[in-house]
């Protein structure tokens, strides 16, 4: 059975870059994502980084209110075209 990472598991730290091809197609490392326009809000949205430093305390700041959101899901039919290609 495979093992999957849990967000909570991965390192502090950047994820990765999303790459942007000329043919319009966008990747997040190796995996192909369809990108699409999130639901509109009429409503206030910040984006805030929470770091706790044990317990219930530690520091909040607001990095910027949201206008855009956008909605990646995996290219699922280009991962099991991957997939298949590396079965013998």
């Amino acid at each position: 059975m495979d093992s999957f990472l849990v967000f909570s598991q991965f390192p502090e730290g950047l994820l990765g870059k999303l790459q942007i091809r000329k043919s319009g197609k966008v990747e997040l490392r190796d995996i192909i994502l369809d990108v699409s326009e999130g639901a509109a809000f009429s409503f206030l949205q910040q984006l805030v980084s929470v770091h706790l430093s044990g317990g219930r305390s530690g520091h909040m700041m607001v990095l910027g209110n949201v206008h855009h959101k956008l909605v990646l899901s995996p290219d699922f039919q280009s991962l099991l075209r991957q997939k298949a290609a590396q079965q013998p």
